[in-house]
């Protein structure tokens, strides 16, 4: 669950990825493009938005070890 600030949405991109080793996070799950106003979300995910919180959940079984990190990229 991550917030969505509203007054930020326009000017920034956002992109959650999934590893297993913390090496590299190949597995792109969700992204959203604030200047274009699109997302996409991968294959396996559903998405809940609810004010200005944003809530994704896996639906398939996975590994014992997973990691996600989100990234945020400011574009004026």
């Amino acid at each position: 669950t991550c917030g969505f600030v509203f007054v930020a949405r326009p000017h920034t991109r956002w992109v959650i990825k999934r590893s297993t080793d913390l090496q590299s996070f190949p597995e792109q799950i969700f992204s959203f493009d604030g200047p274009i106003s699109a997302s996409s979300l991968a294959l396996g995910y559903s998405q809940t938005v609810s004010g200005d919180m944003l809530r994704l959940r896996d639906l398939a079984p996975n590994p014992p070890k997973m990691f996600y990190r989100l990234e945020v990229e400011l574009s004026p």
